[in-house]
């Protein structure tokens, strides 16, 4: 009985035959690091004190957003 395992002798890529495992891993990896690469542009940024593509809500806004609920305002929003 198989032990389930498969390997890969030969690939066929458009008029080419890639033959060989040192051949065969060199052009999978390839292949994946086209598809998954590095991407065209990076927009992130891990720096936290950077806010200038942020939206910021004004200091009036916060206040509103951190004060606390109250009871007329949870009837509101719940009946």
């Amino acid at each position: 009985m198989a032990n389930g395992k498969q390997h890969i002798f030969t690939l066929e890529q458009e008029d080419d035959v890639i033959v060989g495992d040192l051949e065969l891993k060199k052009y999978i990896t390839n292949y994946y690091k086209n598809l998954f690469g590095n991407p065209d542009e990076i927009n992130i940024s891990l720096v936290e004190s950077r806010i200038d593509d942020i939206p910021q809500v004004t200091d009036a806004e916060n206040d509103t957003l951190i004060s606390a609920f109250i009871e007329m305002e949870v009837k509101e929003a719940v009946f």
